[in-house]
């Protein structure tokens, strides 16, 4: 087999390989750009602390259930969006409102 056809044959079979496993938050800074328009900060996702662990708690599928109290704009939407996007977890989003009956 020539050398040619063996690099070609070696790069066919890397293609059919899975990508690397991520954690939801790697994913998330690596892969999410946001547009102007959507957010006063575009460009690369770059997620707090806090954010990271929110995301790597959604996207770990031995984990059953995340449960958390937070307040607005804590990037908890762009998190369950992504999950989604990567398709990390089965998820089920239930909210609970402490102010009505």
């Amino acid at each position: 087999m020539t050398t040619a056809l063996a690099t070609l044959r070696r790069a066919v079979w890397d293609s059919l390989l899975p990508p690397p496993k991520l954690r939801l938050s790697d994913w998330i800074e690596h892969t999410v750009h946001l547009p102007e328009g959507v957010s006063s900060l575009t460009g690369k996702v770059r997620l707090w602390p806090p954010q990271r662990e929110i995301a790597d708690a959604i996207g770990d599928s031995a984990i059953e259930r995340v449960t958390l109290v937070k307040p607005v704009r804590v990037g908890f939407s762009m998190s369950v969006e992504h999950d989604f996007g990567c398709g990390a977890t089965d998820f089920r989003f239930g909210y609970h409102n402490p102010g009505q009956a």
